[in-house]
């Protein structure tokens, strides 16, 4: 169980100066927002590009719509790091506390293994303005969209 690795203390962290940085309002309030952009970032991105695949705005390739999955990427690496810094300033709230945190991480694999499908397939990228994704494709672009909605 974490509460046999973590410490079940709430005072009891990883780095006291750390915690006690982030801790305060001047600072942890801005990472939350930086946390919320990169999420918005990759929902955005993601839900366009399953959105294509799934029969919208098929006045528009597949390769163009492909283009806002970069910013889905940098919507990753804000989430990553700032994550980091609010796991390591209150982790005994996340991992012990927050019911929902387990599930989100699980999820966060499945929607990047789904999200990975869509720059490798070979049929995607030759999907045309007016045509419709494979059936195989629409099925991966539901299941981003309930992983990253997730």
């Amino acid at each position: 169980m974490a509460t046999d690795i973590l410490p079940t203390d709430p005072d009891i962290g990883i780095s006291t100066a750390l915690e006690s940085l982030m801790n305060e309002m001047i600072w942890f309030i801005p990472w939350q927002i930086v946390h919320f952009f990169g999420y918005c970032l990759i929902f955005g991105s993601a839900f366009a590009v399953g959105l294509r695949v799934l029969g919208f705005w098929k006045s528009v390739s597949f390769a163009a719509v492909h283009r806002l999955l970069v910013l889905g990427f940098l919507g990753v690496l804000m989430n990553v790091f700032s994550g980091m810094l609010m796991m390591l300033a209150d982790s005994y709230r996340y991992v012990v506390n927050d019911y929902t945190f387990a599930p989100k991480i699980a999820l966060i694999p499945i929607g990047a293994t789904a999200v990975l499908y869509f720059s490798v397939s070979d049929r995607l990228w030759n999907v045309k303005a007016g045509e419709d994704a494979p059936v195989a494709a629409k099925w991966v672009a539901a299941v981003v969209l309930l992983a990253w909605a997730g």
